[in-house]
């Protein structure tokens, strides 16, 4: 099991505990979640994985109390989430956990420079952030710190709001298809992101059917219809698949990061 540098056990971030969600609309009832229970540590990056339809984005809506489960129980870093009126999961939300919604530009403000959204991610969470350059230079796109939204390409509205996220390195990273919209090798620049994320003791958890991510995380939970199919630790973990990537001759120190 991959552990943080000098940490002893992963502490708990998140867990639900046999969630559902049901919607009802024009008299029909629609199961997104039935029975889900999943446990989230930090210091590992975790796929939710599934086909469209099976729950994902569902999910990762009540890990960050964006939606409300109809059954079962939602903890973030120790807080029972029904325990909280809307106005106190807001700010749990706003100081706990950093949430990237599938559309790029839906985590983006029209009229703020690239640069702007990483400083303003910073300020609004009153952390010491690293620099906004040094942030946008991470995923690739210094070169656009000037530019606004529109201004962008799809792939770099996306790793824009992958550095925003970094940047406040909050105890609970949630992230909706964040490589939809990279090529094979921007997507994997991500993957390392988010494994280096997890490294310094975030809790990583990525809805994604991508090949490059799924393979890559140290945890899967897998959903189908709406219910957990599998949850495995697939091997070797994340960042010796990133290696592995970047130097196939090389051997990997893994079982588990073992010395």
């Amino acid at each position: 099991m991959s552990t943080l540098a000098g940490a002893g056990p992963l502490p708990l971030v998140a867990k639900v505990d046999r969630v559902g969600r049901t919607y009802v609309a024009a008299g029909r009832t629609t199961t997104a979640l039935a029975e889900v229970s999943a446990s989230f540590h930090g210091g590992r990056v975790t796929a939710v994985a599934g086909p469209s339809g099976s729950g994902k984005s569902t999910l990762l809506r009540i890990l960050a109390g964006l939606d409300v489960p109809s059954e079962g129980e939602v903890t973030i870093c120790g807080v029972e989430l029904s325990s909280l009126r809307a106005r106190a999961r807001r700010r749990l939300r706003r100081t706990q956990v950093a949430f990237l919604f599938q559309k790029p530009s839906d985590n983006l403000v029209s009229y703020l420079t690239a640069e702007q959204h990483v400083r303003m991610a910073v300020e609004q969470r009153r952390v010491q952030g690293t620099p906004p350059e040094e942030t946008l230079g991470l995923v690739g796109i210094e070169h656009a710190s000037a530019r606004r939204p529109h201004e962008l390409s799809g792939g770099e509205q996306q790793r824009l709001a992958v550095a925003q996220a970094i940047a406040v390195a909050p105890p609970l990273l949630l992230l909706d298809e964040p490589t939809a919209e990279l090529d094979h090798a921007n997507g994997a620049m991500i993957v390392e992101l988010l494994a280096a994320a997890a490294s310094r003791g975030a809790a990583v958890v990525v809805a994604s059917h991508d090949p490059v991510v799924v393979d890559s995380v140290d945890d899967v939970v897998e959903l189908v219809d709406g219910r957990v199919k599998s949850s495995t630790q697939p091997t070797p973990c994340s960042r010796c698949v990133i290696s592995a990537r970047r130097s196939p001759e090389a051997p990997s120190p893994c079982t588990r990061c073992a010395p």
